[in-house]
């Protein structure tokens, strides 16, 4: 398999339950600086970008990207990670990581499933978890949070 670094090396996130979304915002160390928020808008099926973190929405509106999240028809939280989530991928094995690569307008341009296999069933597409076809159980705890 030929595997290419983009310069843009995307945004690195996992998605996670509503209830590990409430343990991350409670979190000190934490909070909802990492967050995420994928939605889609009435009458569309491109995937927007939203930031949760309130020091972003808070100071930067446009580039948070959540203003209509409150008319989405489909909506999944998840948890950025970055480069140590990226090169633990292979050994989160209850749910899918993604590569999202970016628009200029905050919306999904591509991805790419890195620990997904046909074998570990984790090749799920992103619209899919997007759509609420697949939730993550919030039984497991990632991160280290409580």
């Amino acid at each position: 398999m030929l595997r290419v670094r983009l310069n843009n090396p995307g945004i690195i996130l996992v998605p996670i339950s509503n209830r590990e979304k409430e343990q991350l915002e409670r979190a000190k160390d934490i909070g909802d600086e990492n967050i995420y928020v994928l939605y889609k808008l009435p009458d569309s099926e491109i995937i927007q970008i939203g930031m949760m973190s309130s020091f972003v929405r808070r100071h930067s509106p446009s580039l948070a990207n959540i203003s209509y999240l409150d008319s989405a028809t489909s909506k999944a939280y998840f948890y950025g990670g970055g480069s140590k989530l990226e090169s633990n991928a292979m050994r989160i094995t209850d749910r899918p990581v993604y590569r999202i690569i970016p628009s200029g307008k905050r919306t999904v341009s591509g991805y790419e499933v890195l620990n997904g296999t046909l074998e570990n069933g984790l090749a799920i597409l992103l619209d899919a978890v997007v759509d609420g076809e697949y939730i993550v159980n919030g039984e497991t705890t990632i991160i280290g949070v409580k």
